[in-house]
């Protein structure tokens, strides 16, 4: 079984700690706060018929994803790599014998 996130954390636990673990976490949540207020305009704009292209998405998830990544972003997506990989590795180690 792979486990992505324990690791993670025992790498950005002692950067974040150095770093000063209040200022990650206020631009951890600026950073989601960027990337919900990006997706409510977007979905927003759909809805009114106006424009709303994927174009004004991009750039506001990227930063909203590079502030908040560490805290919040980087640990979903290695859970979520984790649910993919865990089956396949278990499938494959079973076939194999």
């Amino acid at each position: 079984m792979i486990e992505l996130r324990k690791p993670w954390n025992d790498l950005w636990g002692p950067i974040k700690a150095a770093a000063g673990g209040e200022i990650v976490t206020i631009l951890a949540v600026i950073g989601v706060a960027i990337i919900a207020f990006a997706l409510v305009k977007f979905f927003w704009d759909k809805r009114r018929g106006g424009g709303g292209g994927l174009g004004n998405l991009i750039w506001p998830l990227i930063i909203g994803g590079i502030l908040a990544g560490p805290d919040v972003i980087i640990p979903i997506l290695l859970g979520l790599v984790e649910i993919v990989l865990n089956p396949v590795i278990n499938l494959i180690s079973r076939l194999a014998g």
